[in-house]
C-alpha cells in the first residue's frame, strides 16, 4: 500500500481456513438471502473462476474524511483488481473484522474443551509477510508434534491462522 500512499486504519488478512470458519458466524439466511448467496457463489466460483478451497480475503478499515476514505477505497480496489481480487462488500468486511475480535472468546471457549490457541504479534517488512505466516504455521506444527501432541488433519494446530497487519507510515 505504501507506494500508493494508501494507509487504511487496519488491514486484516483472512486465509481460507478463517474464511470458511467465518461462515459459521453468519446469521441464518432467509429464503431470499439463501438464493442471493447461492447466485453470488455461482458467479464467484463458476464465472470468475475462484476455487472455494483456495479463496482468501482481506478486511480493510478506513476512517476519516469521506473524500479520503473514497480515494483510499478506490486505490485498494485498484490494487486488488491488479492481482485478481474483487470487492466483497461492506457487510462481508464488517463480519470479517468482527471475527478478529471474537477470536479471543473462541479461544477461551475452546480451552474448556481441550483446544489450544494463542495469538502472536510482531513487526515484519511487507515483502516478508507471506513467508512469516507460512513459517509460523510450520513452527507451531513442528513444536506441537515434537511434544507428542497428536491431532488428525493437514494443519491440526492452527484452526484460525489470523493475520492482522497494521500499516505504519514510514
Amino acid at each position: 500500500m505504501n507506494p500508493t500512499r494508501c494507509q487504511p486504519s487496519s488491514i486484516r488478512l483472512v486465509d481460507n481456513v478463517q474464511l470458511k470458519a467465518g461462515q459459521f458466524f453468519r446469521p441464518d439466511p432467509g429464503y431470499l438471502e439463501l438464493l442471493t448467496d447461492g447466485l453470488k457463489k455461482l458467479y464467484v466460483t463458476k464465472i470468475l473462476g475462484f476455487r472455494d478451497d483456495e479463496m482468501c480475503a482481506a478486511t480493510v478499515l478506513f476512517e476519516g474524511d469521506p473524500e479520503d476514505v473514497k480515494n483510499n477505497e478506490d486505490k485498494i480496489y485498484s490494487i486488488a483488481k491488479r492481482y485478481g481480487g474483487i470487492p466483497a462488500g461492506e457487510s462481508n468486511g464488517r463480519r470479517g473484522y468482527m471475527l478478529t475480535y471474537i477470536i479471543a472468546y473462541i479461544r477461551d471457549f475452546a480451552c474448556d474443551y481441550y483446544f489450544i490457541g494463542d495469538s502472536f504479534e510482531t513487526s515484519v517488512p511487507w515483502d516478508k509477510t507471506v513467508l512469516l505466516c507460512i513459517n509460523v504455521k510450520k513452527r507451531l506444527t513442528r513444536e506441537c508434534t515434537g511434544t507428542g501432541f497428536s491431532c488428525p488433519g493437514d494443519n491440526p494446530f492452527l484452526a484460525f491462522g489470523l493475520h492482522n497487519f497494521t500499516s505504519v507510515p514510514v
